[in-house]
């Protein structure tokens, strides 16, 4: 789970930054039905459980969102 980005991240950009650490299965974003926009986290699917340890906790913070 990846937490504290912007409303505006979209799936397609947390797919884009993720996948330098490895192949993702799935890009779960949390999204407000009534608001119709991002809660700001979402769950990030490795297809490997390595992969997913790898990722730096500090990326959504260092990257500009999209």
């Amino acid at each position: 789970m990846v937490r504290n980005f912007p409303f505006s991240t979209s799936e397609d950009f947390l797919q884009k930054e993720f996948s330098a650490f490895g192949e993702i299965a799935e890009v779960k974003l949390l999204k407000d039905e009534s608001m119709k926009r991002s809660k700001g986290c979402a769950f990030i699917q490795f297809t490997s459980q390595d992969d997913a340890f790898l990722k730096p906790a500090h990326i959504i913070h260092n990257t500009p969102s999209r």
